[in-house]
């Protein structure tokens, strides 16, 4: 620690009434303390001499490795330069110059739309990838490299022809299909290409006669699982309906229009006059019903009340499974399919089969919840839906079974509080992928209360009946 030289030189308490024998003694202390801070000053500088000596020796080293030194000399060019195409555009590799102060390489170039594109890579990678073509046809880009003063080399011209753009593969696997009260739109995304899809119909005006293009809906795909999904409206009739699908990338690109003029299928109500439980082992007691194991009716409830055409939403009448702290003992075998979703207080997930008393091509269904479980309490909250056209096996397992729905989750609807007897009516909406079957079994696997009990004021099924 540095102190102030004053230290050594403050007199003494009382030095006032020293004695003049005792003068000597006083100034031999003060030489002393003045020979100790010579000393300590010495060692400091010396030790800070030996610090600041470490530090520029180091500076010496980084720099002689690596001298950012700025001046106005162009580095060198890439060597060995080669380019291996991919989808959209190509992977260019090459060779650095051996430049002390070289910071990386660049490559600019123009996109289809007109626009300029550049990509660069650091000192640390010998490659760098060009994308955003748009067709097969030779392009031809500038290598350069560049300095940490700003210079730049000049361009090593490389050319290549890319590999089918993924806008427009995937375009071209763009089947689209009629669909209930619409069409079905299927694509493949191999590469998992970012892609914003546009779907379009084409309406005309039944005044002037004109038509003009409506947008649908538009959709992202940024993954590599196949697509399959329908856009439907009531408005659409049986009538003759263009349908109009195009792909975007995120450089800008459009693909080709694939468009598909076709009829839209009649979408009618399943009659709910042939719908019946149909009891499985395994599947869970009801309040209100005459099996063994189900409960007495508890106001308005029965297994009839899920589809009986009577929404309430004023009452809680309807459907409700069996709950409470009991709700794990009626099955205490849970099938493979649930079995690792068993908890000791909300038991397994509750199975319900309904009989609807006719094959038909099913296209959605809606859910009608209760007041009482209005996105709370025994509301449905996670469910799956299996089906299928054969009488089910006695033994209530999934053999033959199709999943249609898997692990669904109701989402609570924007201002739902506000528009509850409104969605109650209308209900909340799940499509199929216009399954042919006769039997539905439910799997509700999570509501919004810790004891398991499910409820609805009703269901509906639309589709197309085939017998």
């Amino acid at each position: 620690m540095r102190r102030n030289l004053k230290h050594y030189f403050m007199k003494p308490a009382g030095s006032e009434q020293i004695q003049e024998t005792h003068k000597h003694d006083y100034i031999s202390l003060c030489v002393s303390n003045l020979k100790k801070y010579k000393r300590m000053k010495k060692l400091i500088l010396n030790i800070s001499s030996v610090v600041l000596g470490f530090i520029l020796s180091s500076c010496q080293e980084e720099i002689g490795r690596n001298p950012f030194v700025f001046d106005g000399i162009s580095p060198g060019e890439v060597t060995a330069v080669e380019a291996t195409p991919i989808p959209g555009g190509a992977v260019i590799r090459y060779q650095l110059p051996a430049d002390k102060d070289l910071l990386g390489v660049k490559v600019d170039y123009v996109l289809p739309s007109g626009a300029r594109a550049m990509v660069s890579a650091s000192l640390y990678t010998n490659e760098v990838e060009v994308l955003g073509m748009l067709d097969e046809k030779q392009v031809t880009v500038d290598v350069i490299t560049f300095d940490h003063s700003g210079n730049e080399s000049d361009g090593v011209p490389v050319s290549f022809v890319p590999l089918p753009a993924p806008v427009n593969a995937v375009a071209s696997s763009l089947e689209i299909t009629t669909d209930f009260s619409g069409a079905r739109f299927s694509f493949e995304n191999p590469t998992g290409a970012a892609l914003d899809m546009f779907i379009f119909t084409r309406e005309r005006d039944s005044i002037s006669g004109e038509s003009s293009l409506v947008l649908l809906r538009t959709f992202l795909t940024a993954d590599d699982e196949p697509k399959s999904f329908a856009v439907r409206s009531p408005e659409f009739t049986t009538d003759d309906r263009e349908f109009i699908g195009l792909f975007r990338d995120r450089w800008g690109n459009f693909s080709d229009s694939v468009k598909v003029t076709l009829n839209p299928l009649f979408e009618e109500e399943i009659p709910k006059s042939g719908h019946a439980r149909y009891p499985l082992p395994h599947d869970v007691p009801v309040f209100g019903g005459n099996l063994p194991d189900d409960l007495p009716s508890h106001g308005l409830w029965t297994p009839e009340g899920l589809y009986d055409g009577v929404i309430d939403v004023e009452n809680p009448s309807g459907f409700r499974t069996l709950d409470g702290a009991g709700s794990d003992q009626y099955d205490p075998e849970p099938l493979p399919e649930y079995r690792d979703q068993f908890d000791p207080t909300r038991g397994t997930a509750h199975l319900y089969t309904i009989d609807l008393g006719v094959s038909a091509q099913l296209s959605r269904f809606t859910y009608h919840p209760l007041t009482s479980g209005f996105f709370s309490l025994g509301g449905w909250r996670i469910f799956d839906v299996w089906g299928t056209n054969e009488t089910p096996n006695t033994d209530g397992t999934f053999d033959g079974w199709t999943l249609l729905l898997d692990g669904i989750e109701v989402e609570t609807p924007e201002n739902a509080n506000a528009r509850k007897k409104e969605i109650q009516t209308e209900g909340v909406e799940f499509l199929f992928n216009s399954e042919t079957v006769r039997y539905i079994r439910f799997a509700w696997r999570k509501n919004y209360t810790p004891i398991k009990s499910f409820n609805a004021t009703e269901i509906t099924f639309y589709g197309k009946v085939l017998e």
